[in-house]
């Protein structure tokens, strides 16, 4: 029976899919990225303290044409806001450069103390990205020369510039936690 619950799901998501972004192993590691409410959480000792934080993922290293992907942010809770502001610079790069995203976006989520122990942030992400593919990157054996070693189809780089959003929510108390979160909502399409 698991099985077939297993398949179901499976063939259930498989109806709408897209691109997806970086992804990073230790998600925890990463906050702001998986999740915009994170922004401003840093707290140590109940006391708000400003985090920057780095991440990068070689994927496979050993392959040639390995995926490679580099996130930093930095966020501070401030008072005045009532919640954190963030910046975050994230930046990926597949097969050689054959594509290759870039992306700067701006943080802020608003808190809201729901008790004493119980706090929900809400948060949103704006930000401008770059996407590119390069099909000189690409080489296919009919547009090679056999005599020349060299492609006959000239160097060809698209490239997409968009703006893009995400919105996130948060709920924790002293021993559970509770967060969801919405990516790409605008979102480029780039036709390959």
């Amino acid at each position: 029976m698991k099985k077939f619950q297993f398949l179901g799901l499976v063939i259930l998501s498989a109806f709408k899919l897209s691109a997806q972004d970086a992804r990073f192993s230790q998600f925890y590691a990463n906050p702001i990225f998986t999740n915009p409410a994170n922004t401003g959480g840093g707290f140590r000792d109940k006391l708000s303290s400003g985090r920057v934080i780095a991440n990068y993922r070689n994927h496979q290293p050993g392959l040639p044409g390995n995926y490679k992907a580099f996130n930093l942010s930095a966020d501070q809770h401030m008072d005045k806001l009532h919640g954190g502001l963030g910046i975050q610079y994230s930046q990926s790069c597949v097969a050689y450069g054959f594509l290759q995203n870039q992306a700067v976006n701006i943080n802020y989520a608003a808190l809201f103390n729901l008790g004493e122990k119980v706090q929900l942030r809400a948060g949103v992400q704006l930000g401008y990205a770059i996407r590119s593919v390069n099909y000189n990157k690409l080489k296919f054996a009919d547009q090679i020369d056999a005599m020349m070693d060299v492609s006959l189809i000239p160097s060809n780089l698209t490239t997409a510039s968009f703006s893009n959003a995400a919105t996130g929510i948060l709920i924790t108390g002293e021993s559970f936690y509770f967060g969801s979160s919405l990516h790409n909502v605008i979102g480029a399409q780039l036709v390959v």
